[in-house]
């Protein structure tokens, strides 16, 4: 619908609402591991506890790991996925406060 509506009524939003996700991203991608989750230890059966440890991969869930800074593939995964939803949210209804008149706003509301 951007494509329909003259640039003036959306490039200066998007350029704030570009640069808050970005933000957001950042930090969820940064600092969404800093806090560990509370999680109980699991100990190996009995049966488990005389087996050889498995071989190393070359899998690696860390990212990132700069002094107290870790990213990881869930934080960035999660980061994405903040980002793009927000993204959507404030520019769709954005884009909707624009381009519907007021009073089918409210006859809306009214019937909802």
């Amino acid at each position: 619908s951007v494509a329909t509506l003259p640039a003036r009524l959306w490039k200066s939003q998007l350029k704030r609402l570009g640069l808050l996700c970005a933000v957001l991203m950042a930090s969820t991608a940064l600092f969404s591991d800093g806090v560990p989750p509370v999680l109980q230890p699991r100990e190996p059966s009995p049966a488990a506890l005389g087996l050889p440890p498995p071989p190393p991969t070359g899998y690696n869930y860390v990212v990132l790991h700069v002094w107290f800074i870790t990213v990881t593939q869930r934080s960035i995964n999660l980061a994405l996925t903040v980002g793009s939803l927000t993204f959507c949210a404030l520019q769709t209804s954005s884009i909707c406060l624009v381009t519907t008149p007021g009073e089918e706003m409210a006859i809306g509301l009214r019937w909802w």
